[in-house]
Formats: structure tokens, sequence, C-alpha cells
């Protein structure tokens, strides 16, 4: 009886005919499976090349603008300065508003509403009033009480908040931290 090894088992077949077409049919599934490896070899090497150039294109296109590296630091730089301008202008119409009117909500606000609100804590009233007259309005009101405290807003004359004042401490207190 012939015999054929199928991975590292020993079979034994009846007919000879039967074992050749065994045989001949495991040689050209292995011929097919290592067809396919190289095929699956060299698509993945197109794959990669492909991924590669798909990375360039990509980077171009970033840079695409027309602009040079130089040009875009420069943006950038722009921007930068640009946000922390708007930033300083917040961080000081805070202080302002503080300073008028320190116990205002005036979170979330825009400036002309932070300035709205601390205007009007003092007791004046703006209905109907353009943000020109506010901004005007609330000019007059720091510089009067900067005049009061006999200093410049530079100068540290912004009211002190004492831990027992801070509503975080407050919370972080109920909080049991």
């Amino acid at each position: 009886m012939p015999t054929i090894m199928i991975g590292k088992v020993a079979h034994e077949i009846a007919d000879a005919g039967t074992a050749k077409a065994v045989v001949d049919a495991l040689e050209e599934g292995q011929t097919k499976i290592d067809s396919l490896k190289t095929e699956v070899s060299t698509l993945s090497g197109k794959a990669d090349a492909l991924n590669t150039k798909v990375d360039e294109f990509e980077k171009e296109k970033e840079n695409d603008d027309g602009l040079s590296d130089e040009e875009l630091a420069k943006i950038e730089k722009d921007k930068d300065d640009e946000i922390e301008k708007e930033v300083t202008a917040r961080v000081d119409t805070i202080s302002k508003v503080r300073l008028i009117a320190p116990e205002a909500k005036i979170d979330g606000m825009s400036a002309i509403d932070m300035k709205r609100t601390a205007i009007e804590a003092t007791g004046t009233k703006l209905d109907g009033k353009d943000n020109a007259y506010i901004n005007a309005m609330f000019d007059i009101k720091t510089a009067t009480k900067t005049d009061d405290n006999a200093g410049n807003l530079n100068s540290n004359t912004a009211p002190h908040m004492d831990s027992q004042d801070d509503p975080r401490a407050k919370f972080m207190k109920k909080q049991g931290a």
C-alpha cells in the first residue's frame, strides 16, 4: 500500500492512483500557497510605498499654501501674540471689574457684559446705553476707584481675597478636604 505524508503524519492509501492524485493535489495546493505568499509580499511592499507617498502628499498639502517655513512661523507667532493680547486684555478687564464690584458674578461673560455688571453694581443704570457709553463709564468708574485707593491698578490695588472668601476654598471645605 502506498503511503503519503501530510504534515508529519503518514497516511496509507489503498490505491496507487488515488495516492498519486492526492499527492498531486497537495503539491498543487502548496504551489498556490507559495504563489499567494509571494503575491501578498509584493502587494504589501506596494502598499508600504503608497503609504509613504500619501504621507509625503499630506506633508506637502500642509505647506501647500505657497508659504515658506519662515512665513508660516511668523503667522504662528502673530497668532500667539494676538491670543496673548486678548488674554491680557481680559485679565485687565476682570481685575478692573473686581476693583469696582468685588462681588460681581462675571464668570463666562464677555468684556462688555462684565463692564455693564460692574457699573450697575455701583448703582448706575445703563438701560439703552450703547457699548461706547458703557466703555467710557467703565473707564470713569475705574479711574475714580483708582483715585480713591491712591494708586493705580498696576500697583496691586485689587482687593485681597481671604481664603474664607475664596469660592474654591469654600467648596473644598464643604467637601471635607
